[in-house]
């Protein structure tokens, strides 16, 4: 038997508390004695239930009726347990051990699989790397993260709420519309923030509004394109700080005047940390590595994916309303494993074009309903309509309801009511 394994029990029965401090680190399954993980998470369980771990006969007789005492050598063998701790408080030292020694146990077992896969002509590189990247990524979250106390936490809040109260900022990160960002409070690291509506109605000019107007504030902003390229992103805003449409440039009916000021603000984005990666048809292994590269070399504020039904599966075989349950599960622990807000577009289904869409009109909902902590639902009544409303259809943090915003079709963007009055009254 593992010497560390049977110091975590013996701990156990010497004092209970150490159960938790275990548990905290290692799981049963990190015990490479199966038996002695079965015993770990019995005891778990008696301790949860307020049973008396430290009693040598009740525990013999648990281990008797879940069938594990022969196992582990019968009731010598929960004798040899009980004396074969060194001292109850180094457990967290026993568990780093054992789940020192589980990792590298799952990464041989993972280089065994690479090896095979790697000699599998029927398997394409590419989706071999992002299966290696999505293995990585399910053992990484097995590793024990710092917690923090709830006294800490309560002033992480009270610091966001003072400086809310005090005016300084919103307590999340600023989308720009100011209707909005009181509603929501901004977009908070974490979270997966959803905003959807039918194509050409101008989630994308809003995807890319708001990253703008945060790389513009100095922070690092990743936006990952999978329907344009960076220089159609950079026509767009081009269009917008002249306040032409896109096709006006595309066509180059412009002048002298129009060309220096597009390379003023061409020096002008030289000092803005936005971040544009494109790649059609990308894995969410793709993306999530361009993120985490992002993140290491200039660090990362706001993650913009633009949309989800673009992302392709990792499993081209699975049916794609469990594909998007995948990639949407995927977006969530993503926005948590880097603490940044994930603003994800997303396209709703043809129904929203005969009335006001609702949470029913996403596509393949479920998922995205559930992973997502705030969802928003873009609508106008025509293409070519400037009056705009973002209904707040889903906020786990805060209030739902109807905001009303204008949209400048000329520059794509999308303005607070009363600017907009101001603006097409000139």
């Amino acid at each position: 038997m593992n010497e560390h394994e049977i110091a975590i029990l013996g701990a156990a029965m010497l004092d209970p508390t150490t159960i938790d401090i275990a548990a905290g680190i290692v799981s049963p399954g990190d015990f490479a004695d199966h038996s002695l993980g079965r015993v770990f998470a019995m005891m778990q369980d008696m301790h949860a239930a307020g049973e008396p771990v430290g009693d040598h006969q009740l525990l013999i007789t648990r281990l008797r009726a879940s069938k594990l005492l022969d196992p582990i050598g019968g009731v010598a063998g929960v004798a040899s347990i009980a004396i074969g701790c060194p001292n109850a408080s180094h457990v967290s030292q026993y568990a780093k051990q054992v789940k020192e020694a589980a990792t590298r146990r799952r990464l041989r077992a993972l280089s065994a699989e690479l090896a095979t896969r790697a000699d599998d002509l029927m398997q394409a590189p590419n989706d071999i790397l992002d299966w290696l990247d999505g293995s990585l990524t399910r053992h990484r979250s097995g590793v024990h993260a710092g917690s923090q106390t709830l006294a800490a936490a309560m002033q992480d809040a009270i610091d966001d709420i003072l400086a809310t109260k005090s005016k300084e900022r919103v307590s999340g990160l600023p989308t720009g519309l100011m209707q909005l960002d009181s509603a929501i409070g901004g977009l908070y690291p974490g979270e997966m923030i959803v905003v959807a509506a039918r194509p050409s109605i101008g989630k994308s000019a809003l995807g890319s509004q708001v990253a703008l107007h945060n790389a513009e504030q100095g922070r690092s902003v990743l936006l990952v394109s999978l329907e344009m390229t960076g220089k159609d992103i950079a026509t767009r805003q081009l269009a917008a700080s002249l306040g032409y449409e896109v096709r006006t440039l595309r066509a180059g009916l412009v002048d002298d005047c129009d060309i220096s000021n597009m390379q003023d603000r061409r020096d002008e984005a030289g000092s803005v940390p936005l971040h544009i990666w494109s790649g059609r048809g990308a894995t969410m292994a793709k993306i999530r590595a361009a993120a985490r590269i992002q993140q290491a070399t200039t660090g990362l504020a706001l993650l913009v994916v633009d949309y989800l039904g673009l992302i392709t599966a990792a499993d081209r075989r699975k049916p794609r309303w469990e594909a998007i349950t995948e990639i949407s599960g995927e977006l969530k622990s993503l926005a948590l494993e880097l603490s940044v807000p994930v603003l994800c577009l997303c396209q709703l289904n043809r129904e929203a074009e005969k009335s006001k869409p609702n949470l029913g009109h996403l596509r393949d909902a479920g998922a995205i309903e559930q992973d997502a902590d705030v969802v928003m639902l873009l609508h106008r009544e025509a293409r070519d309509s400037s009056a705009a409303t973002i209904d707040i259809a889903k906020a786990r943090n805060g209030a739902t309801g109807c905001i009303e915003v204008a949209f400048d079709c000329a520059a794509t963007r999308f303005i607070d009511v009363a600017d907009a009055y101001s603006q097409f009254s000139n």
